[in-house]
């Protein structure tokens, strides 16, 4: 795309042309709109369900749109009834009764004031004649009277006045109603609670009912996030609604005065989307989730996307919508998107991949903005890209620096030189940094021969020293396979050099095993490089977890060489200032790893 700054990009007007990196939902949302089928987006936060759900009610049409209105129950005033009629005309009848009903008071406050002006001065006239105050008194006795049945007949009130219950005269575009987190009175209407309930200063049933989500969201699309935090009642309540296109309004709380009301069906004809992530799946009512299948789509929103030139452009256009809709923030230049794009390779943890988690790298751009506007620039630059990305930092990688700065025998500078025994690992604390360890390994005689064992010292927890001991017993078949016999002569011991409780220590076994090769072979090992993956009896080399965190932990420290087993190898993304410095070596067996890090000593 060519461009100097993002201002020179333009920005789709509709919402589903703003989507980015999510082509399967975004056709499905159009099938969904033409067919006004419903909608269920599972998928990883940030990746832009909300704005998928919005865009779905830009493609309905706005024509057919009602106004529901509520007038009082024609036997019961405890069953009022709800009527749609066409967008506009609700408003036109709810003012035609007010201005029918103000006739009529106007009317009959005219013959009031005329019976209390008339009382006054024949009581007046009266006093004055017969030099009596009982006329006096009379009249005021005549006046109370006159005040006390003004409020008990009231002719007017024989008009009843309609309320606009959802009103959609002046809309362009279908409704769109987020209900995330809504109660079920939010979701599902309710009755307000009348404190005064007698006396003539009460108010008629149906003018207490409020509309719930569901009736606001009539014709148009109802949006539910986190799905999960929907109560069974509310979702039996929805399958109520999406099944029978109308749900009746009820009081919903036993103490109030609006409990005995209930309406007739309020019509509710909407285009239900849900949304949430694998784990909110499971707590959804089975009805609920069947209905979805059997009348809408399911669609996985994808985490990332190819490296490819057009989805990079697509990455340029999305800073440019982020620019326009903070409206506080300088635009970008070439160096600054290409920087983003940058980043959004790292965030995707595999090469040949972009992110397509969109809030978090909002975020960033926002916060490179911040940082451009504090040096009063006129656009943001890259390096404004690699200051926001140091400090704007998400809080479990800010505690896990603070974990690390506070905990003894994490690695926190490279070392240097060769040691014998003694390399490098990995492991992951709870809030999902990397981090590096050391690790150690000896070989001692054992106390016969062929008596040798494997033996871990130091290790954490149990779950720690079984991975540990599984790294040397296979090592140990590995090396017997091999026609070592001194390794049955020996026991192989194995320790980590930490001391930090709650470290995820997966995928260190090529590490324990090339320092028990080192202690075996008194070969020394170059101390500045990080070893991933775990091992197989047969010798191979099994991918890891998280490996995108683990390389970036190691390229972060400085270190020169990064051994990975060939699975992991899409998952290298090092900044270019790491690239010139640090060595990738993807290995798929230890005999490869010892070959490359120990050739004097490399077993087959």
């Amino acid at each position: 795309m060519d461009f100097r700054t993002t201002a020179d990009i333009p920005v789709p007007e509709r919402l589903l042309e703003q989507v980015v990196g999510q082509d399967e939902a975004v056709a499905l949302v159009r099938r969904c709109a033409e067919q006004r089928r419903f909608l269920l987006l599972i998928g990883e936060p940030g990746t832009g369900k909300s704005l998928l759900a919005s865009a779905l009610s830009e493609l309905l049409p706005a024509e057919g749109l009602q106004d529901l209105v509520v007038e009082p129950g024609e036997e019961d005033h405890n069953l009022p009834t709800v009527r749609a009629v066409q967008a506009g005309e609700g408003e036109a009848l709810v003012r035609e009764a007010r201005l029918t009903r103000r006739k009529a008071e106007a009317s009959s406050q005219f013959v009031y004031g005329a019976a209390l002006a008339a009382t006054a001065l024949l009581s007046l006239w009266f006093t004055v004649k017969n030099s009596s105050p009982v006329y006096l008194l009379g009249g005021l006795v005549f006046g109370i009277l006159l005040v006390a049945l003004r409020r008990l007949v009231r002719p007017a009130s024989a008009i009843p006045v309609p309320k606009l219950l959802v009103a959609n005269a002046r809309r362009t575009s279908a409704p769109f109603v987020d209900a995330t987190g809504c109660h079920m009175g939010a979701l599902l209407g309710d009755v307000r609670h009348d404190p005064f309930q007698s006396g003539g200063v009460e108010s008629p049933p149906h003018e207490l009912i409020e509309a719930g989500a569901a009736h606001r969201a009539h014709r148009g699309v109802l949006f539910i996030d986190e799905v999960a935090t929907l109560e069974m009642e509310s979702q039996q309540s929805l399958l109520t609604a999406i099944q029978d296109r109308a749900l009746p309004i009820t009081g919903r709380s036993a103490g109030s005065s609006g409990a005995m009301v209930r309406t007739g069906p309020v019509p509710c004809d909407f285009v239900l989307v849900l949304a949430g992530n694998l784990q909110d799946v499971e707590r959804m009512h089975p009805a609920l989730r069947s209905r979805l299948r059997g009348y809408g789509y399911e669609v996985h929103t994808a985490s990332d996307m190819p490296d490819t030139p057009a989805n990079r452009a697509r990455l340029a256009q999305f800073v440019a919508q982020e620019v326009r809709h903070d409206g506080k923030i300088p635009h970008f230049d070439r160096g600054a998107v290409e920087a983003l794009i940058e980043e959004a390779r790292r965030r995707a943890g595999r090469d040949g991949r972009l992110t397509v988690r969109l809030r978090e790298l909002g975020g960033l751009v926002r916060a490179a903005g911040d940082v451009a506007r504090g040096r009063r620039a006129q656009t943001v630059e890259a390096e404004d890209v690699r200051l926001a990305r140091a400090t704007a930092r998400p809080l479990e990688a800010q505690l896990g620096r603070i974990e690390i700065a506070s905990a003894k025998g994490l690695v926190t500078v490279p070392p240097e030189g060769e040691r014998v025994g003694r390399t490098l690992g990995t492991a992951v604390l709870a809030g999902g940094t990397a981090v590096v360890v050391a690790l150690g390994a000896e070989a001692l005689r054992a106390a016969a021969p062929g008596a040798g064992r494997p033996i871990v010292c130091g290790a954490a927890g149990p779950a720690s020293e079984r991975r540990y001991l599984d790294a040397l017993v296979a090592l140990r078949a590995v090396l017997a396979r091999a026609g070592d016999a001194d390794a049955a002569d020996l026991d192989l011991l194995a320790q980590p050099l930490h001391a930090h409780p709650g470290l995820d220590e997966s995928g260190n076994g090529l590490a324990v095993a090339v320092a028990a090769v080192s202690a075996l072979r008194r070969a020394p090992v170059d101390a500045s490089q990080v070893f991933l993956g775990d091992l197989t009896i047969h010798g191979e080399v099994l991918p890891v977890p998280r490996a995108a965190e683990r390389i970036r932990a190691a390229a972060e420290l400085g270190v020169r060489r990064i051994v990975l087993p060939v699975g992991n190898e899409d998952e290298v993304i090092l900044d270019p200032s790491e690239r010139p410095r640090v060595r990738v070596l993807a290995v798929s067996t230890l005999a490869e790893a010892l070959a490359a890090v120990l050739p004097a000593v490399a077993t087959r």
